[in-house]
C-alpha cells in the first residue's frame, strides 16, 4: 500500500519535474535529430502534464465546493514529507497501523476519484477510521507543524464534510431522481453493495419519502400485508450506516454471508487452508462456525455448505466431520437448493431454443454443475 500510494503521489505531484520524465521526453523528441533543443519539448510536456493534473481540480469545484479543500488538505500532508516519515510520526502520536492504512486507502480514493465521491457511480466514501485518528495524523504531519494555522483551518472546514453520512450527502444527483438512482444501483449491483469495491450505498432521500413511494405503488395496494412486511424488514438495513455495515468483510470489519457473523479473519484463513487441501472452491460455499462445549474446552466446528441443488450426502462432494489444525470441518450440500432449482428450470427452457449443439452442451453442463457438483 505504501509503495502504490508513493507511486500515485509521485506521478501526480512530482513526475513532470522529475529527471526520469525529463530524460524520457528529451530522448523521445531528440531521437530523430542530434540538434534537437531539449528545452522546448520538455517545457511543452511539463506544461501538458501539469494541465492534466489541474483539470480534475476544476471538476472538484463543479461537483462540490468542499471537495477541493479535502484534496488540498491531503495534498499538503503528502508532499510535506516522505510517506515513511508521515507514518512514523502518526504512529508515535497514537495512531494504530490499521488506522494509518485506512487513512492511506481514503487518500488514495480521493486522489483517484478527484474528490470524495466515486467517479463511477457518484456515491460518497468515508474513511474507515475515526475522525479523532484522522486528526492525529493531520496534526502529527510535517505540513501541520510548518503551517498549523492554515492546516488547522482546512481540517476544521472539511472534518464534518469528510465524515457526514446524512442521506442527502451520500451521493451526487438531484433529489427528485433519488429513488430511481438507488433502485438502479440495486439492480445493477445485485444488491445494495457496489459490485466493484464492496461498499454500501444508501438512498439519497429520507426513509419517510421512500415509504411514501412504497405505499403509493400498485404493488402495495394489491398486497399491502406482504409489501408492508418487506418494507419493515428492510427499512433499517437500507439506511443503516453503522461502520460494520458500510462494507463487506469479516467480523467487526464488515458484513458477509459467505461466513457466519462470528467468523474472524483468522477463521477465514484456516477454512481456506483446509479447502485447498480438499480442492474445494471457496466461492461456491458458505461457512458456519459453532463452538460446542466439551468438558473444560471448546471445540470449534466449521460446517461448510456447497451451493447446489442436491441435498443428499455424496462423498467425496460431501465430507463427514474431520479434524484439521485443532478445528473440525464438515461439508454438506444443498445450500439455496430451492432457488437453484428455479435457475435450472429456466436453463432447461433456454436449452430448447439453443442455436446449435455447442450452446446446448454448454447449458447442459451448466445445469449439471448447479445440480450435483
Amino acid at each position: 500500500m505504501l509503495r502504490s500510494l508513493k507511486q500515485l503521489l509521485y506521478r501526480r505531484f512530482n513526475y513532470a519535474d522529475s529527471p526520469i520524465y525529463k530524460n524520457k521526453i528529451i530522448n523521445q523528441y531528440s531521437s530523430g535529430s542530434t540538434q534537437m533543443n531539449s528545452v522546448i519539448p520538455l517545457k511543452f510536456a511539463n506544461a501538458m502534464e501539469k494541465s492534466n493534473f489541474l483539470l480534475p481540480n476544476n471538476q472538484r469545484f463543479v461537483e462540490l465546493d468542499k471537495s477541493p479543500r479535502i484534496f488540498s488538505l491531503l495534498h499538503r500532508i503528502f508532499v510535506g514529507e516522505p510517506l515513511e516519515d508521515l507514518k512514523r510520526n502518526a504512529i508515535a502520536s497514537g495512531v494504530t497501523e490499521d488506522d494509518f492504512q485506512a487513512f492511506l486507502v481514503y487518500a488514495g480514493g480521493v486522489f483517484a476519484n478527484s474528490g470524495n465521491y466515486k467517479g463511477f457511480g457518484d456515491t460518497k466514501f468515508v474513511p474507515n477510521l475515526s475522525d479523532g485518528s484522522f486528526e492525529l495524523i493531520v496534526k502529527s504531519s510535517k505540513a501541520y507543524k510548518n503551517d498549523s494555522t492554515h492546516l488547522s483551518k482546512l481540517w476544521q472546514n472539511t472534518r464534518s464534510t469528510i465524515y457526514s453520512i446524512t442521506p442527502r450527502l451520500t451521493s451526487l444527483g438531484l433529489a427528485d431522481k433519488a429513488f430511481l438512482v438507488y433502485a438502479g444501483g440495486v439492480f445493477a449491483n445485485s444488491g445494495n453493495y457496489k459490485g466493484f469495491g464492496d461498499t454500501k450505498f444508501v438512498p439519497n432521500l429520507s426513509d419517510g419519502s421512500f415509504e411514501l413511494i412504497v405505499k403509493s405503488s400498485k404493488a402495495y395496494k394489491s398486497d399491502s400485508t406482504h409489501l408492508s412486511k418487506l418494507w419493515q424488514n428492510t427499512r433499517s438495513t437500507i439506511y443503516s450506516i453503522t461502520p460494520r455495515l458500510t462494507s463487506l468483510g469479516l467480523a467487526d470489519k464488515g458484513v458477509t454471508t459467505y461466513f457466519s457473523s462470528n467468523c474472524t479473519e483468522s477463521d477465514s484463513n484456516l477454512v481456506n487452508d483446509w479447502m485447498k487441501t480438499k480442492r474445494i472452491e471457496a466461492y461456491m460455499c458458505r461457512t458456519f462456525k459453532t463452538t460446542a462445549e466439551d468438558g473444560s474446552t471448546y471445540n470449534i466446528f466449521f460446517r461448510i455448505r456447497t451451493t447446489i441443488v442436491e441435498t443428499s450426502p455424496k462423498p467425496p462432494l460431501t465430507m463427514d466431520k474431520e479434524k484439521y489444525k485443532g478445528a473440525y470441518f464438515e461439508v454438506t450440500r444443498g445450500d439455496y437448493s430451492p432457488l437453484l432449482k428455479l435457475v435450472n428450470e429456466n436453463l432447461s427452457k433456454a436449452m430448447e431454443y439453443a442455436a446449435n449443439d455447442n450452446e446446448k452442451n454448454m447449458i447442459k453442463h451448466y445445469i449439471n454443475s448447479i445440480k450435483v457438483l
